[in-house]
């Protein structure tokens, strides 16, 4: 009987907290929608740094609601960022848009809450890319990209082509890696870390996981993310501690 009163609170509680997660929508070259956490006391005299989630590629193609079944829950990991004190946007149906997350950046700019010197990008796959990409002509404090995948091997999609960018070198990259990805996919990762050599704030680390090991908010890597940011500008203090 407790056991099932705690998971109905639980349930309540879960549907409580996503539907504090709102839908926007925002033009940029094109229109788009987004999800928006803004945490409570959030003001123009209180301004909070910004979270823009550019997620697996796999929800664009298999669907927001299937990808959950899977174990990738949107909703889960702006939760879970929203423990840091920050306002979270995770820009939606990107897939290869790079307009869609340019425009969650300056979205994010002009909200009044947001302090515009600390946007930081965390972007999975080829999300990850598209945020070193964005990089390129936005002020973002830094950008964490989870398994980077190279979209194309020539174009804005390149690594080739952002090695014609100066942008992308002089922020902070913090690139996290499966030790599990197919040798190509190694490959392309050094070649990224390649790139980045000559930037003193770029830190790559590897995992001994499965790319979907970075599907779920709970694990590890989520805290070497908030480290990462904490030391290239940083996360209100009153965040959520580190777990012990």
């Amino acid at each position: 009987m407790v056991r099932k009163l705690l998971i109905g609170l639980l349930l309540i509680l879960s549907i409580q907290l996503n539907a504090s997660i709102k839908e926007i929508q925002y033009d940029y070259q094109g229109n788009f929608r987004a999800k928006l956490w803004v945490p409570d006391g959030a003001s123009a005299s209180r301004k909070l740094p910004v979270i823009v989630y550019s997620y697996d590629e796999f929800i664009d193609r298999v669907g927001e609601n299937f990808a959950a079944h899977k174990g990738y829950d949107l909703n889960r990991h702006v939760l879970e960022f929203a423990r840091w004190n920050v306002v979270v946007i995770v820009p939606m149906e990107h897939y290869r848009k790079l307009s869609a997350i340019n425009g969650a950046v300056e979205y994010a700019r002009k909200l009044p809450m947001v302090d515009a010197r600390r946007i930081h990008v965390v972007g999975v796959s080829e999300g990850g890319v598209m945020g070193l990409v964005a990089a390129q002509g936005h002020r973002i404090r830094s950008v964490s990209v989870i398994t980077p995948l190279e979209i194309n091997d020539k174009g804005a999609f390149s690594y080739g082509h952002l090695v014609g960018h100066r942008s992308p070198k002089k922020i902070p990259v913090f690139v996290l890696s499966s030790a599990e990805d197919k040798h190509w996919e190694l490959v392309d990762n050094k070649r990224l870390a390649w790139f980045f050599r000559g930037n003193p704030k770029f830190e790559r680390r590897i995992y001994p996981h499965q790319r979907e090991w970075f599907w779920s908010e709970k694990n590890s890597f989520m805290w070497d993310i908030r480290d990462f940011i904490n030391r290239n500008g940083g996360i209100d203090t009153d965040a959520s501690p580190h777990p012990q």
